[in-house]
């Protein structure tokens, strides 16, 4: 993203809090420049309120890295724990930090493949066995594994798992 994409995304903003946007407008122009609905949603929430400003949104580092500074603090940005300390206001931003395994198909309530691009349920329901796409890295290089998987889902429902942090609730 450019310096063009974060005049846009100011512009954006400042459009939405003038009034001269709708909230679709708002949420259409928002998508098409790279942000989450959730997202979105929390900017327009905040935007609307009129208890307090939104958050503010620009790009840095040539545009490789999108800031959004928030109205309150954040201990961490751990979707496993956000939300049990006092700051449930970071969960909007999730879906542009994270991704899952599925996510909810836009408008529905319907689940969809995100970093698995398939999924089988056995027939009491209690196993789901997930394939995950191919290709898939961390921010840092290293590649996405069912046991990387394995280690996040267990590390918030095993109190006695070494990474596990009292007050998950995420799972």
């Amino acid at each position: 993203m450019s310096n063009s994409s974060d005049h846009s995304v100011r512009s954006l903003i400042d459009e939405l809090q003038s009034g001269r946007l709708s909230r679709r407008q708002f949420l259409s122009r928002a998508a098409a420049v790279g942000i989450s609905a959730s997202l979105a949603g929390a900017i327009l929430q905040r935007a609307q309120s009129g208890t307090s400003a939104a958050p503010t949104v620009y790009f840095q580092d040539g545009g490789n890295t999108l800031v959004v500074a928030i109205v309150q603090s954040t201990v961490q940005l751990d979707p496993a724990v956000a939300g049990s300390n006092g700051y449930g206001d970071i969960i909007p931003m999730n879906e542009n930090l994270y991704e899952g395994l599925t996510r909810y198909r836009v408008g529905t309530s319907e689940l969809e493949p995100a970093l698995a691009e398939s999924w089988d349920v056995s027939e009491d329901g209690l196993t789901y066995v997930f394939s995950i796409r191919e290709g898939i890295q961390f921010h840092d290089g290293t590649p996405l594994t069912a046991e990387a998987v394995a280690t996040n889902y267990l590390r918030q429902i095993d109190d006695t798992h070494p990474l596990h942090t009292e007050g998950m609730t995420y799972v």
